[in-house]
C-alpha cells in the first residue's frame, strides 16, 4: 500500500459511495485496520454549513420552531444550512437568516466551527453571531416553514440548562 493511501492509523483501499443526492452523500470506505483486519468505515457527509445565534438590540435571541422528518417531531433549532458551491460561510449564514427567519444583520461575529460527529460524519459547521438583527421578510424557498420563536437570551440558556433545547446546534451555541 503507497504511503498517500494512509489515514492515521488505516490504510485506505477504495471507496464506495451509496448514496447521492443534492443534500447529502453515503459511502464506505474499505481500510485496513492497525491490527492489519480489513474493515469499513460507512460515512455520512452532509456537506458544510452554517448556523447562527441572532440576537437583537434587547438581547432577544430568535429560533425556529419546525418539524425534523428523521425525529417525527417539532424542535427549535438555530437558523442555518448548508453552503452553496462558490458561497462563502459568512454568505450562506446571512441568506439563512434571512431565508428561514426574516431577519437581517450588519454586525457579524465568527464564533468557530464545530463537527457534528467526527467519527462517522465528514462534515463542518461554522457558527456565526448575528448582533442587533432587524425584522424583514422570511422567503423561505426550501419548504421548512419554520415559525420564529423570539425570547430573552437568559430564557434559551435556562431552556438549555433544563434540557428543553434538543437541537446540539443551539444548545452549544447558546
Amino acid at each position: 500500500m503507497k504511503e498517500e493511501n494512509k489515514r492515521g492509523p488505516f490504510l485506505f483501499k477504495n471507496r464506495n459511495i451509496v448514496y447521492e443526492s443534492k443534500w447529502t452523500m453515503f459511502y464506505e470506505d474499505s481500510v485496513i485496520r492497525p491490527d492489519g483486519k480489513d474493515g469499513i468505515w460507512g460515512i455520512m457527509n452532509p456537506g458544510e454549513g452554517s448556523a447562527i445565534i441572532a440576537l437583537d438590540k434587547e438581547q432577544n435571541v430568535y429560533l425556529a420552531r419546525g418539524y425534523m422528518y428523521a425525529l417525527d417531531t417539532d424542535m427549535l433549532v438555530l437558523p442555518g444550512g448548508r453552503i452553496d458551491d462558490g458561497e462563502e460561510p459568512i454568505e450562506c449564514a446571512k441568506r439563512e437568516l434571512e431565508e428561514e427567519l426574516g431577519l437581517k444583520s450588519e454586525k457579524w461575529v465568527h464564533l468557530g466551527y464545530y463537527h457534528m460527529l467526527p467519527a462517522r460524519i465528514e462534515d463542518k459547521t461554522d457558527f456565526y453571531l448575528a448582533l442587533d438583527v432587524t425584522e424583514h421578510h422570511a422567503s423561505d424557498p426550501d419548504g421548512e416553514n419554520f415559525t420564529i420563536v423570539k425570547m430573552p437570551l437568559s430564557k434559551a440558556v435556562d431552556m438549555v440548562m433544563q434540557g428543553e433545547i434538543h437541537h446540539s446546534f443551539a444548545a452549544q451555541a447558546i
